[in-house]
């Protein structure tokens, strides 16, 4: 099972919802950018419905499994404060760009360390990403 939810507040929603009933499903994430409407015609509404084939493809060939092993998690919230993502005056747009670069959505600072955890994301490719923010 892919979970494939618009990314929105309800598609979030949806999204934990099955999480909570079917903890091991895996899930595709569209950009907000790649769900918005092309036309200014069709209103604001985020919806996977609006986005091009590529972007679906690039959507669907990100999939993210759940990741068990907790043994091997090695992000900490002091990790996360070091790189910016946490009490930083730009946090949200660096979680915002950590999102986007792999694929996962966005996280507020409460749901991050949970998120990269879920998806088994170590610290250096959370380091990777973020050495190019601002390049």
């Amino acid at each position: 099972v892919i979970v494939f939810t618009d990314p929105d507040y309800n598609g979030e929603r949806i999204r934990k919802i099955i999480m909570q009933a079917i903890p091991t499903v895996k899930h595709a994430f569209l950009q907000r950018d790649e769900a918005r409407p092309k036309s200014k015609t069709k209103g604001q509404s985020l919806g996977i419905e609006h986005a091009s084939f590529e972007d679906l493809e690039k959507a669907l060939a990100g999939v993210r499994g759940h990741y068990d092993d907790e043994n091997h998690f090695d992000i900490s919230q002091q990790d996360l404060i070091r790189l910016g993502l946490l009490m930083g005056g730009d946090s949200r747009k660096r979680r915002e760009y950590l999102g986007e670069c792999l694929r996962i959505g966005y996280s507020n600072g409460k749901q991050l360390l949970k998120r990269l955890e879920l998806f088994g994301i170590s610290l250096a490719e959370v380091e990777e990403v973020m050495t190019e923010y601002g390049k």
